[in-house]
């Protein structure tokens, strides 16, 4: 990280981490975990990388929030796909579509009925994707389900359009 100031990862582990050996026949196996002279770490942190502000502290240098809700085109979703959301959607009549509730397989069907809409959604949400680049216009785009993300970063590969994309997928050292 800064070399000259940082120990190395070895060094670093010995001093701050708690480790575990563990023994499997002639292998050994070192496991880092836990902290240990944390106050000092965190002194050290200060010193040199870390940036810790208050939301309470920056809050008026943020510009104001703004929501938007953003109309998808109907014609591009697929029609079928949603009708089919509705048809077992109706079977749920009179019952609680609760993903909190303690049911199991009502939390399923939930989960399941969310990312069919959200599959049926897609062609409308590339096609205003596809807007907003024509229009030269910065954006972030979020999305819960990977079938979403993915055909995000297919079209936005077809296209040639440099991007950076995190998901819970995405390891540590890959992330910018």
């Amino acid at each position: 990280l800064l070399p000259g100031q940082m120990p190395s990862f070895a060094q670093f582990g010995e001093r701050y981490c708690k480790k575990e050996v563990q023994r499997f026949g002639k292998r050994v196996i070192e496991k880092w975990g836990g902290a240990k002279r944390s106050e000092e770490l965190h002194r050290l942190l200060l010193a040199s990388v870390m940036i810790r502000r208050l939301k309470a502290d920056v809050l008026e240098q943020l510009p104001p929030k703004r929501r938007t809700r953003v109309p998808l085109d109907s014609e591009r979703m697929d029609q079928d796909l949603l009708q089919d959301v509705r048809r077992r959607m109706r079977t749920f009549a009179g019952t609680s579509l609760d993903m909190s509730s303690g049911d199991a397989a009502n939390r399923s069907e939930t989960a399941e009925l969310f990312r069919l809409t959200a599959q049926a959604k897609i062609g409308a949400v590339l096609d205003y994707m596809e807007h907003l680049l024509q229009a030269g216009r910065k954006f972030l785009l979020f999305g819960h389900h990977h079938v979403t993300l993915n055909s995000v970063d297919a079209r936005l590969r077809e296209l040639g359009v440099v991007f950076v994309r995190i998901d819970g997928q995405t390891a540590a050292a890959q992330r910018p």
